[in-house]
């Protein structure tokens, strides 16, 4: 049976950001972006197929660096999260969401120091038939 990718499950899920989703910094920080983070994955019961993720979404400010721009993309990555319940994405049915949360914590790692919005969830997937 096949894993789950669940970074390229989360990053394909969230594709109205299109460009703007990715696992890593993207070069330059102009634009408001999303760094996606699998935090755990695992099978949670004795059918290895199916898996859960806690996945860590961070949220950033572009230029303006302006905590309204990191929590309104927090907010759109939350409705989006809902909305993934009970459909299929690159090739894995996504039984559930659990656990959304977030919550606003600037990165002071970037220089100067950026806002952000990190929305945690658990999903819950098994490859698609």
């Amino acid at each position: 049976m096949t894993a789950v990718n669940f970074d390229a499950l989360i990053v394909s899920a969230l594709d109205d950001f299109h460009d703007h989703v990715s696992v890593k910094f993207p070069d330059k920080l102009d634009e408001p972006f999303i760094r996606v983070t699998l935090i755990d994955g695992r099978a949670p019961g004795p059918a290895l197929h199916h898996a859960a993720g806690y996945v860590q979404v961070d949220c950033y400010a572009g230029r303006g660096n302006t905590q309204s721009e990191a929590l309104e993309l927090g907010r759109q990555v939350v409705e989006q999260l809902h909305d993934l319940r009970g459909t299929t994405r690159s090739g894995v049915a996504i039984t559930g969401v659990t656990g959304i949360g977030w919550r606003r914590l600037d990165d002071e790692s970037i220089k100067p120091p950026r806002a952000r919005c990190i929305v945690e969830a658990t999903i819950h997937a098994h490859p698609a038939p």
